[in-house]
């Protein structure tokens, strides 16, 4: 099974990682820990071999291909930076 999560909002990775002031830790795809789970188990029980947790991570994936690859390269850029 691949999961592919969201970034996920509250959790020590920031803080270990010095990531605390980077904007995808508050984006528009964030998701929980808890969500991550319940995605990753429903997954499971339905014997899935590849899992995109958080919804609204998983319609963006659905609908990139309408978004013109230059404005998915700006969203991507400026989700990635600090903040």
């Amino acid at each position: 099974m691949t999961v592919c999560p969201a970034a996920i909002g509250n959790t020590p990775f920031k803080t270990i990682g010095d990531m605390q002031g980077v904007k995808t830790f508050n984006g528009m795809i964030t998701t929980t820990a808890e969500e991550v789970a319940r995605d990753v188990w429903r997954g499971f029980n339905k014997g899935k071999t590849y899992i995109i947790t958080g919804r609204k991570a998983r319609i963006l994936y659905k609908i990139q291909w309408l978004i013109p690859a230059w404005i998915e390269r700006y969203l991507i850029r400026k989700e990635s930076e600090r903040g």
